[in-house]
Protein backbone atom coordinates (compact mmCIF):
# COMPACT_ATOMS: atom_id res chain seq x y z
CA UNK A 1 0.00 0.00 0.00
CA UNK A 2 0.93 3.12 -0.86
CA UNK A 3 0.41 6.28 2.09
CA UNK A 4 0.50 10.13 1.45
CA UNK A 5 -0.32 13.39 3.57
CA UNK A 6 -0.17 16.77 2.08
CA UNK A 7 -0.08 19.71 4.35
CA UNK A 8 0.51 23.55 4.40
CA UNK A 9 3.66 24.79 5.39
CA UNK A 10 2.39 28.53 7.43
CA UNK A 11 6.06 29.36 7.35
CA UNK A 12 6.95 29.64 4.15
CA UNK A 13 3.24 29.41 2.67
CA UNK A 14 4.19 26.53 0.64
CA UNK A 15 2.52 23.06 0.53
CA UNK A 16 4.83 20.27 1.42
CA UNK A 17 3.81 16.35 1.33
CA UNK A 18 5.21 12.77 2.19
CA UNK A 19 5.33 9.50 0.84
CA UNK A 20 5.85 6.21 1.80
CA UNK A 21 5.20 2.36 1.06
CA UNK A 22 4.37 -0.70 3.27
CA UNK A 23 1.55 -3.52 3.78
CA UNK A 24 -1.40 -3.68 5.47
CA UNK A 25 -0.91 -6.79 7.68
CA UNK A 26 -3.55 -9.06 9.11
CA UNK A 27 -3.62 -7.43 12.85
CA UNK A 28 -7.19 -7.54 14.85
CA UNK A 29 -7.44 -3.94 16.46
CA UNK A 30 -10.24 -3.43 19.47
CA UNK A 31 -11.31 -0.41 18.65
CA UNK A 32 -13.42 1.92 16.73
CA UNK A 33 -13.37 4.34 13.67
CA UNK A 34 -11.29 3.56 10.40
CA UNK A 35 -8.49 1.82 11.23
CA UNK A 36 -5.50 -0.75 10.32
CA UNK A 37 -2.11 -2.08 10.90
CA UNK A 38 0.39 -1.29 8.54
CA UNK A 39 4.02 -2.48 8.57
CA UNK A 40 6.51 0.38 6.71
CA UNK A 41 10.33 -0.25 6.51
CA UNK A 42 12.03 1.92 9.00
CA UNK A 43 8.98 3.21 10.46
CA UNK A 44 11.22 4.66 13.42
CA UNK A 45 12.65 7.22 10.93
CA UNK A 46 9.12 8.23 9.20
CA UNK A 47 7.80 8.98 12.52
CA UNK A 48 11.08 11.24 13.55
CA UNK A 49 10.49 12.70 10.05
CA UNK A 50 7.47 14.06 10.72
CA UNK A 51 7.75 14.99 13.91
CA UNK A 52 11.01 17.06 13.76
CA UNK A 53 9.01 18.44 10.47
CA UNK A 54 5.54 18.90 11.94
CA UNK A 55 3.92 16.39 9.68
CA UNK A 56 0.12 15.17 10.82
CA UNK A 57 0.23 11.98 11.42
CA UNK A 58 -3.32 11.02 9.41
CA UNK A 59 -2.79 9.70 5.95
CA UNK A 60 -4.65 8.76 2.72
CA UNK A 61 -3.94 5.65 1.39
CA UNK A 62 -4.09 3.47 -1.83
CA UNK A 63 -4.22 -0.30 -1.71
CA UNK A 64 -1.37 0.11 -4.79
CA UNK A 65 2.32 0.61 -4.83
CA UNK A 66 2.28 4.10 -6.39
CA UNK A 67 4.49 6.09 -4.25
CA UNK A 68 7.00 7.02 -7.03
CA UNK A 69 4.39 8.19 -9.01
CA UNK A 70 2.90 10.50 -6.11
CA UNK A 71 6.19 11.50 -5.75
CA UNK A 72 7.07 12.45 -9.63
CA UNK A 73 3.55 14.32 -9.73
CA UNK A 74 3.73 16.44 -6.27
CA UNK A 75 7.42 17.73 -6.83
CA UNK A 76 7.86 17.53 -10.78
CA UNK A 77 4.25 18.95 -11.64
CA UNK A 78 2.76 20.23 -8.97
CA UNK A 79 5.83 21.98 -7.34
CA UNK A 80 5.47 20.52 -3.79
CA UNK A 81 8.51 19.59 -1.66
CA UNK A 82 8.04 15.57 -1.20
CA UNK A 83 9.78 13.93 1.44
CA UNK A 84 9.96 10.10 -0.36
CA UNK A 85 10.46 7.63 2.48
CA UNK A 86 11.77 4.70 0.60
CA UNK A 87 13.40 2.13 2.44
CA UNK A 88 13.61 -0.65 -0.38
Amino acid sequence: MTLSRLATDDTTGSIVAYVAEGEITQDEVKTFGGIGVVKVEGLQELLAFLCENGFEHHVAINLAHVGEILVEAFDKYLGFDTYWHNEA
